[in-house]
C-alpha cells in the first residue's frame, strides 16, 4: 500500500526534558514531504516502565486516533529505546512501523541489591536488569543502534562500579528478529545525533 502520511516519535532519554534539543532531528524529520507529525515526547523517570509504558501508549493510541497515518518512525534515544522496545509489540497499530534504538541499555546493568543504593524508578529498573522484550508483529522492523564506547552509560550510570559494566553488554538485549549496527567512532549522545539525520535520508 501507498505511504501518504507518516508519523515521527522520538521518545528522550532519561532524565532529558529539553524538547529544544531535539529541534534539528525535528526540523529534519518536517522536510519529509509525507510528515503529518514530529512528536518529541517525554518520559517520567520517577515512574517504573511498565507504567511509563502504559502512559506511553495510551499517548500513542490517543495520537493515532486524531492523527491517522499509514507509517510510523519511532526513534529511542538511550532509555527512551528502552521504553519503545518494551512497549512495541503492544502498540495498536497494523500499518508499517520502523523502530530504531540509539544508544539504548536495552539489557540494563544487572546490578546486585548490594549496588542499587538509592537508585529509585526508571533508572532503579535499568540498574537491575531487564527481561527480554516481546517479539512485534511482521509489520515491525526493528534496528538497534549501538556505541562501543559509551561513556554516559559506562562512566555515568557505572559510578563506582564500572568494573562490572561493558557499554556492549548493557546494551545487549536485541529484539527477536532485528538488526544491530555497532559505531566505533561515536560515543553516546553523538551517535543519536548522527544516526538520526542519516535514517531521515
Amino acid at each position: 500500500t501507498e505511504i501518504e502520511k507518516r508519523g515521527y516519535v522520538l521518545l528522550m532519554g532519561l532524565g532529558d526534558h529539553n524538547k529544544f534539543g531535539w529541534d534539528a532531528e525535528k526540523y529534519y524529520a518536517e522536510q519529509d514531504p509525507k510528515t503529518e507529525y514530529v512528536l518529541i515526547y517525554d518520559q517520567d523517570e520517577s515512574k517504573h516502565l511498565p507504567e511509563i509504558s502504559e502512559k506511553f501508549l495510551t499517548d500513542m493510541r490517543t495520537l493515532l486516533q486524531e492523527h491517522p497515518v499509514d507509517e510510523l518512525v519511532i526513534f529511542g534515544a538511550s532509555a527512551g529505546g528502552v521504553t519503545s522496545s518494551y512497549s512495541i509489540a503492544k502498540l495498536n497499530f497494523s500499518g508499517p512501523i520502523a523502530l530504531h534504538t540509539l544508544s539504548s541499555p536495552l539489557n540494563g546493568y544487572g546490578f546486585p541489591d548490594a549496588v542499587l543504593g538509592d537508585r529509585s524508578g526508571y533508572l532503579r529498573d535499568i540498574a537491575r536488569g531487564l527481561a527480554r522484550f516481546e517479539t512485534p508483529g511482521d509489520n515491525v522492523k526493528v534496528y538497534h543502534h549501538k556505541t562501543i564506547t559509551d561513556t554516559i552509560l559506562v562512566n555515568h550510570y557505572c559510578k563506582g562500579v564500572s568494573f562490572l559494566c561493558s557499554a556492549v553488554e548493557i546494551q545487549n538485549n536485541n529484539i527477536a528478529g532485528s538488526k544491530e549496527f555497532f559505531y566505533a567512532e561515536y560515543d553516546h549522545n553523538p551517535l543519536m545525533k548522527f544516526v538520526i539525520p542519516k535514517v531521515l535520508k
